[in-house]
């Protein structure tokens, strides 16, 4: 039986056992260092509740003098896979199911991510850190105080995608104005076939982008190569149902919906992947 069955199959008094059951099998992965100042920008498969996500983030001080910190943080909460739980129970279409359960799990709805005050929650719990040096911050931080920002977002996505056994990439990735961005690939039906963008950190109607890139662009994507994902190709993903096919049976990952809900895009998505997270 596959995992999207056992889940529907669930009773309530068997969910912890289930999400132990299933961490036993994920949560046994060789460990590495990820992301600012690494050479690891891209992980694939689950996070380990151990495995150190290394990330920068901006505080500004008394003075209004910007200051970046660098920071870590570990992907170790259990309740992210019980919100999972309930929402795969209560929708027919996984895209819909792990985007509910993302945002309930991290607040991404909470009125304090309207004027961005989030963000300086955030930072603070970097800077904590950074001046501390004792240990990476827990996600369980993020989601009790709804600071949550792409890393920690993606991070989330990731394991909740990895718990589903859909297979996917963590990417952080750097710009020119060595600032960082974390998102998602995923690969539905394995990594020789279609390959998506998620992104909750584009945003339209509360749903994050979704965008089928072809084979060139994703081996550029992979190369540290900058791709452009276009108005258009976001459009036409919005206008295919995406499946992913699972031993008896088939399921709908995403469902076509009207191009017109992702209108607010109307620049070209800039992907910039330069590892630039290195200290010479």
């Amino acid at each position: 039986m596959n995992i999207i069955s056992l889940i529907n199959d669930l009773k309530k008094e068997d969910v912890n056992n289930f999400i132990d059951e299933r961490l036993s099998v994920l949560n046994n992965k060789e460990e590495k260092e990820i992301g600012f100042n690494t050479d690891i920008t891209r992980f694939d498969g689950f996070l380990g509740f151990t495995q150190k996500v290394n990330v920068t983030c901006e505080y500004l001080l008394v003075d209004g003098v910007m200051e970046t910190y660098n920071g870590s943080i570990i992907f170790d909460d259990k309740e992210m896979f019980k919100v999972l739980i309930n929402e795969v129970k209560n929708n027919t279409c996984l895209y819909d199911a792990i985007n509910s359960a993302v945002n309930k799990y991290l607040s991404l709805n909470d009125i304090s991510r309207r004027n961005n005050s989030f963000e300086k929650t955030r930072s603070m719990l970097y800077h904590q850190y950074s001046a501390s040096m004792n240990k990476p911050l827990s996600i369980k931080l993020f989601h009790n105080n709804k600071s949550a920002s792409c890393a920690e977002v993606a991070g989330v996505t990731q394991n909740m995608l990895s718990f589903l056994d859909i297979e996917s990439d963590y990417v952080i990735l750097g710009e020119e104005n060595n600032s960082f961005h974390a998102f998602n690939i995923v690969y539905p039906n394995g990594r020789d076939s279609v390959a998506l963008i998620y992104d909750f950190s584009n945003i339209s109607d509360n749903r994050p982008l979704i965008c089928i890139i072809d084979e060139d662009k994703k081996n550029k994507l992979l190369s540290n190569e900058k791709i452009i994902v276009t108005e258009e190709e976001i459009a036409k993903t919005f206008g295919k149902d995406i499946k992913w096919k699972q031993k008896e049976t088939e399921y709908l990952i995403f469902k076509s919906g009207n191009p017109k809900e992702i209108a607010e895009y109307k620049k070209p998505f800039t992907i910039e992947r330069k590892l630039v997270y290195k200290n010479n």
